[in-house]
């Protein structure tokens, strides 16, 4: 209370005061919370500024710098069986869009031995699509070829599921073995998207299904929005590419987690048509557009999956 009393002294053109209202099912009772969103910390850090001889800011995201021919990244626009991916809120449920989202993610698995980290734009479409491919039996086709594990909601239960998937991967390295690795399921902006050090075979592959964009319909979004759009000077389009950038800046994060030292190598799959288009090619970072491709037919996919990754096999690169 005395943080939110304190924060309602900020100037009128700074923040706004919202009330919220928020359910977690549909048949449950919803929660009315009153929130303060800050729009501009400039009036703040003023005074920092001010006080400050200097101030150094420093980010924590550094680009990886690796050879070119360490790096494969494509966009996708169709799957195996011809269906166009796009992952949006009026195709989520079509379920010759899940099947070949589903066929998508196992054909790249047949290809890659070690570890895969296959990133989903939401908890929701996590849950709906892996139903979906359990009902089918594509789920135990994925299964087969590798030991599947699921991003926790707990973050209590993250070590324990890291832990596991960490142990199926370097048992797949061994020369005698017939596993096939792991298969981490996340999601974008979750518990593993961030933070957590994929080196080497724990992640020889990351395929992100669909773009994250947010809910367009949040209160504090639009007050975002609103603000960015009527900002002295704004261009035509800022509000839509503030909502744009936002989604990329966390699939940008996810994809770090496939390149982690100078010496590594990955794949990067981006499981959408969307992203071949060219504003959102400029939204991805720099370091991996020289080896930026899009893709058309999936077989064109599976061809130079299968020469990167025996490539980098007969270099010796262990990473």
């Amino acid at each position: 209370m005395q943080a939110f009393i304190l924060a309602m002294s900020n100037a009128d053109k700074d923040g706004r005061i919202l009330m919220v209202s928020e359910r977690s099912t549909a048949s449950e009772q919803p929660t009315i919370t009153i929130k303060y969103q800050l729009l501009d910390a400039s009036s703040s850090f003023s005074d920092i500024v001010s006080e400050a001889r200097s101030v150094v800011l420093a980010g924590g995201t550094m680009a990886p710098i690796v050879p070119p021919e360490h790096l494969l990244v494509r966009a996708v626009s169709k799957g195996p069986m011809g269906t166009n991916l796009q992952l949006k809120f009026t195709s989520k449920d079509d379920p010759k869009m899940q099947d070949d989202l589903g066929q998508s993610v196992a054909n790249i698995c047949n290809i890659i031995k070690d570890g895969v980290i296959c990133f989903f734009p939401s908890y929701a479409s996590l849950d709906t699509l892996t139903d979906r491919w359990k009902k089918t039996g594509l789920w135990t086709r994925l299964e087969n070829k590798k030991k599947i594990f699921i991003e926790p909601k707990s973050a209590a239960d993250v070590d324990k599921i890291l832990n596991g998937y960490s142990a199926a991967v370097n048992q797949s390295t061994n020369p005698t073995s017939v596993s096939g690795g792991g298969l981490m399921l996340a999601v974008v902006g979750g518990k593993l998207s961030e933070g957590i050090n994929f080196s080497n075979n724990l992640c020889r592959a990351v395929i992100v299904i669909g773009i994250p964009y947010p809910n367009s319909q949040s209160v504090e979004l639009k007050e975002r929005i609103k603000y960015v759009e009527n900002l002295k000077g704004a261009q035509k389009d800022a509000g839509k590419n503030f909502y744009a950038n936002l989604a990329f800046k966390a699939v940008n994060q996810s994809i770090g987690r496939a390149i982690r030292h100078s010496k590594d190598w990955s794949a990067i799959i981006l499981l959408d048509s969307r992203y071949g288009a060219p504003e959102n090619v400029n939204r991805l970072p720099d370091w991996i557009k020289a080896g930026f491709k899009t893709t058309e037919g999936f077989g064109s996919l599976i061809k130079d999956l299968a020469q990167f990754y025996n490539q980098r096999r007969r270099d010796g690169l262990s990473g």
